[in-house]
């Protein structure tokens, strides 16, 4: 038996060994708050049997201590040395200054990767022409480090220890917009009058501006090491997918592709006890604790003294005891009310019962770890992304955003006292905290998963979105648009012409024109409602698997269907299928299935059938007895619909019924389903199921397929029209099609994105590609399948 056990053992070895990788990590950012981001990480992927390499600032190990497969490469001296003298000495806490401090980061940040890569340890790395990796980690905020992607030539996945920075989303392809979706770097999101607006679009002007003309710097000192690199407009390119350390939720959702995966939260790990101590401490306070912390990128004891003085007097007259993170071993002013240490357990400190509130930096690390402990906040945001975090906080109602530089005391006793006072801040964060962590994978295994995904298939290049790394020409299709527009001058220019020569010939004399003036996870059963109206078999097998298992999880489903799948009175008792078949299939048949005849260039008189049967269909099943006794029942009500996408009328039911919607497709996205939900819209980057011909267009193509476009989109305006009249034949107040549109909560696709095509979408679309598909089953017996 022991022997057994030992070969199986051995066996499990060497398997777990062939399917081993050989990773490099290299996380340059002279910062604690980052590094401890990527731990988790790379820990657990030599823990699951990879040969992991680590450059990094602070080492989690002492030198020798670290598993065997588990290299790192410290290089903390020379960076630390480099950022302070950089970036921490002009950091003042006036969050204005947006561009001067992202100007000192880059400058940093820059040198900081110039030192490293002239280090021994780093030169003996690249020089070992014997050493080979299989992938590249590589921090997302630090563009010269893409040069490893050059020297090793294997997949690359930038990291972020918070969101993304500088072009990340761009050179993956997802959409940018200074508004929908802002930078971290905004100093204020929700709300704008015209002049933060225009403030807003110059700040980002100038940082764009900023990280351009730094590129070439960030060139240059690439050059010095290496002679034949590329741009990193070039390295780019060579990005594979990008981890985030955020949730989408708080970010702010915005559509990307599928290689950007969120990891927020990753860097947590299970609570420990607190110090003795500081459990005595906390347990002993009467009125309950405020913790104060700038986080570890700011040293408090460099603030102004006016700014101390102000902090220090508001917290001084608090009834609470004040714990606050001081780096120095005097505080100006302390109170005996106030405690300072160097150093404290953040995240097992935030929640102990009687933490009231956290007085924070708004650095996202910390944010994530108040989120989880439910523990309200009040933010003085000083540099980078915390003035976003703090503008989220404000959104959320989760916490107050005050500006360190105009601080008074009357405006910091007011925010303390509000977000300890009114319960509903800590009520949100909680809210807040439910909606973040209801989801199927933790973040790192989420990130272990994707990571191990690109390490099986070689990289991740089919993840990427056609828009990555594409410039604004490409884009805007700009050769297309001149052309169509050098036409129409063309065509205005031979009318004016031959209006000319006819009006010579008439009045034989010229035109003279006078210029004109101008103007300038539900825990408990649910009522489910699914609604699937087209009367198609291929339809509608795809919505049965989860109808019918929301039904076996205890949810109480009712489907209007043309193809029940059970005869009538034999389905599950908490099942109803409501029978609306023959009217759907007469209607289908007389409208669209006699007016197709297989021509594929007819798309648009295809798509007004289809239309037309559909407005039909839905109109007929509204009349239906079934249909209607169901929708008089006043005492019926759901928790949920179920939506067929592709059947705009079908969203009268959010009207009646006022529940959540989830629109979902047998296909792909119909009609106008991925604008419903914010998805990126472009006619040749991410186009229409309805399109002919998609790849290597000539000019001539793309004006056509612009042309099948517009007239598609046109008629489906057009049968918006008919949509709203049938509509209003059977409810006096029902709102058009177009406000309907605005319930739909989320969309399931039946398609995977790598077949459909790479889009960026927002974290509302759902992918589920092969939905309908079952296990397979032994071919029936006693048929001759012989040919």
């Amino acid at each position: 038996m022991k022997i057994l056990i030992c070969i199986t053992l051995l066996l499990s070895i060497f398997a777990n060994y062939d399917e081993a990788a050989r990773i490099l990590a290299v996380f340059p950012n002279p910062s604690i708050s980052h590094q401890v981001v990527f731990r988790p990480l790379t820990q657990e992927l030599a823990r699951r049997g990879h040969e992991v390499t680590v450059i990094t600032t602070d080492p989690v190990f002492p030198e020798g201590k670290a598993p065997a497969n588990l290299t790192e490469i410290d290089v903390h001296d020379i960076s630390y040395d480099i950022w302070r003298k950089i970036f921490l000495a002009s950091t003042k806490g006036n969050k204005d200054d947006v561009v001067q401090a992202m100007t000192a980061i880059v400058t940093a940040l820059t040198a900081v990767v110039d030192v490293q890569l002239k280090d021994e340890k780093v030169l003996n790395l690249i020089r070992d022409k014997s050493k080979k990796f299989d992938l590249l980690l590589v921090e997302a905020c630090v563009r010269p480090a893409l040069v490893f992607s050059h020297i090793y030539k294997v997949p690359v996945i930038q990291i972020s220890s918070f969101m993304a920075t500088f072009d990340n989303y761009a050179n993956i392809g997802a959409p940018i917009h200074p508004f929908l979706y802002p930078a971290l770097t905004r100093q204020r999101i929700q709300n704008l009058t015209m002049i933060e607006k225009i403030t807003e679009f110059y700040n980002d002007f100038m940082l764009n501006r900023l990280y351009d003309s730094n590129m070439e710097k960030e060139n240059e000192m690439l050059r010095s090491h290496f002679k034949d690199i590329p741009p990193i407009s070039e390295l780019n390119n060579n990005v594979d997918m990008l981890f985030l350390n955020v949730n989408p939720m708080f970010e702010g959702i915005r559509p990307v592709p599928p290689s950007v995966v969120y990891l927020g939260g990753l860097h947590q790990v299970p609570h420990k006890p607190l110090p003795k101590d500081l459990q005595s401490y906390m347990d002993s306070s009467k009125n309950g604790v405020i913790y104060v912390s700038f986080g570890t990128n700011v040293d408090p004891t460099k603030l102004p003294a006016d700014r101390i003085e102000v902090l220090v007097k508001t917290l001084s007259q608090l009834p609470y005891d004040i714990l606050w993170k001081w780096n120095g071993d005097v505080l100006p002013g302390q109170t005996p009310n106030i405690k300072i240490a160097k150093w404290l357990p953040q995240p097992d400190l935030l929640i102990h019962p009687k933490l009231k509130l956290f007085i924070t930096q708004a650095g996202l690390q910390s944010t994530d770890e108040a989120i989880t402990a439910g523990v309200p906040l009040v933010a003085i945001p000083m540099f980078g992304d915390q003035s976003f975090n703090a503008e989220r906080y404000e959104y959320f109602k989760i916490g107050k955003k005050l500006s360190m530089e105009k601080l008074t005391v009357e405006d910091f006793t007011n925010a303390i006292n509000t977000v300890i006072n009114d319960k509903s801040y800590r009520e949100n964060m909680v809210k807040l905290r439910t909606l973040i962590q209801d989801e199927p994978m933790s973040p790192l295994e989420r990130a272990v998963w994707w990571t191990e995904h690109v390490l099986r298939h070689g990289g991740a290049r089919h993840l990427r979105g056609p828009a990555a790394n594409m410039s604004w020409a490409e884009y805007l299709e700009l050769e297309l648009v001149f052309t169509l527009l050098l036409g129409l001058l063309a065509v205005i220019s031979v009318l004016f012409v031959i209006l000319r020569s006819l009006y010579k010939m008439v009045f034989g004399s010229t035109v003279t024109s006078k210029p004109k003036k101008t103007k300038p996870s539900h825990d408990e059963a649910a009522k489910i409602l699914a609604v699937f109206p087209i009367p198609s078999i291929s339809h509608q097998v795809v919505f049965r698997p989860l109808t019918h298992e929301l039904a076996k999880r205890g949810h109480e489903v009712t489907v209007i269907t043309t193809d029940p799948a059970f005869p009538k009175g034999k389905a599950p008792e908490n099942l109803t299928e409501i029978d609306v078949h023959d009217i759907s299939y007469e209607l289908w048949n007389k409208i669209f299935m006699a007016s197709t005849k297989g021509n594929k260039d007819d798309v648009v008189m295809v798509m007004s059938a289809i239309m037309d049967a559909l407005v039909a269909i839905v109109d007929a099943q509204l009349k239906d007895d079934k249909v209607k006794n169901l929708i008089s029942d006043k005492s019926k009500h759901f928790d949920l619909l179920l939506l067929e996408a592709c059947v705009r009328p079908a969203l009268v039911y959010s009207h009646i019924y006022k529940a959540p919607v989830i629109q979902i497709s047998s296909l792909g996205a119909a009609l106008d389903n991925y604008a419903n939900v914010g998805a990126s819209i472009h006619t040749f980057l991410y186009p229409a199921v309805t399109r002919q011909r998609l790849h290597n267009l000539s000019l001539v193509e793309k004006v056509k397929e612009l042309y099948y476009d517009f007239m598609i989109n046109k008629m489906y305006g057009n049968s918006m029209v008919k949509e709203n009249e049938m509509l209003n034949t059977h409810f006096t107040n029902v709102p058009p099609v177009a406000e309907l549109n605005n319930n739909v909560d989320m969309l399931f696709l039946n398609v995977h994105p790598v077949f459909e095509g790479i889009r960026p979408v927002p974290p509302s679309v759902v992918y589920m590609g092969g939905l309908h598909q079952k296990p397979n089953k032994p071919l029936p017996e006693g048929y001759d399948f012989r040919i």
